[in-house]
């Protein structure tokens, strides 16, 4: 009596080593990390797509999307065909924005830590410096000083004799009186 076996079919996860012969089955070998294969019966494994899928494991019928960018974060490590991308919240004085850190340089601008993108500083305000230069944050114009428009590094001080603010975070300076025919200045208007 006289019959065929049939020839193995390589499961998803798999591929064929060596084809079915009329003297040996099929040889199947599982796909090594950064490869799959999600249909039985194939010749060679399917890669992972550098920067879209990845597959850290053997034999898998699969692959997994990568982590997208997150907003306020960059990318720490990119995505390969076995690990997926890690990403880090962004430090203050840097926008973080479709993965990648920018540095906040301009006039008038900072960045808080896990920033998206870079503030305008507001009027009546000024710009924080950090440690390495880095515009972190704005801060209210003191006693005596003024930022009449958004987008300014400094508050302008007040003109002594001239000019005063006496509150914090003003975009405006209050001119000073002038005395009228027959009075005297009984004490002199300064900054604050």
């Amino acid at each position: 009596q006289s019959y065929a076996v049939r020839c193995s079919a390589c499961q998803p996860g798999e591929f064929i080593e060596s084809a079915c012969s009329a003297t040996s089955d099929a040889v199947c070998k599982q796909c090594g990390p950064g490869e799959y294969t999600s249909t039985s019966g194939l010749d060679v494994c399917e890669p992972c797509t550098e920067g879209d899928t990845y597959q850290p494991l053997e034999g898998q019928s699969y692959a997994i999307l990568c982590t997208p960018s997150q907003p306020g974060k960059f990318i720490e490590s990119a995505c390969t065909a076995t690990t997926d991308a890690t990403y880090k919240g962004c430090v203050a004085g840097h926008a973080c924005s479709d993965g990648i850190k920018t540095k906040c340089v301009a006039v008038g601008k900072y960045a808080p830590r896990d920033a998206t993108e870079c503030s305008t500083v507001s009027a009546g305000h000024q710009v924080v410096v950090g440690n390495g230069g880095l515009r972190k944050g704005q801060e209210p114009c003191e006693q005596g000083t003024f930022s009449e428009s958004a987008g300014q590094d400094e508050c302008t001080p007040c003109l002594e004799g001239e000019e005063y603010q006496p509150a914090e975070g003003q975009s405006y300076a209050v001119r000073c009186s002038a005395c009228q025919p027959g009075e005297f200045i009984e004490s002199a208007c300064n900054a604050t």
